[in-house]
């Protein structure tokens, strides 16, 4: 009797499938804002710098902007760059 082998399957609940394109989505959104402002990744921008390419950033997509001021707010608040206003 031949061995035979079947193709593993992989089964993922669509909630996770659809939170994966989710930030998949997010990902994307924030990969084109860091290509708009001329930066490798959000981290290298600031907050002057993405209001100042506001209207790029919404030429994009509507919540580009929105998506890179948020990241940006966040990633100095968590290095502990944050300005309180």
């Amino acid at each position: 009797m031949p061995y035979t082998v079947e193709k593993p399957s992989l089964s993922v609940p669509r909630r996770s499938t659809r939170l994966f394109f989710r930030f998949l989505r997010r990902r994307r959104q924030c990969e084109a804002a860091a290509a708009v402002l001329g930066v490798e990744t959000l981290r290298e921008a600031d907050r002057g710098r993405v209001e100042a390419a506001r209207e790029k950033l919404e030429a994009e997509e509507k919540e580009v902007f929105a998506r890179a001021r948020h990241v940006v707010d966040e990633i100095r608040y968590h290095t502990g760059n944050a300005k309180v206003t």
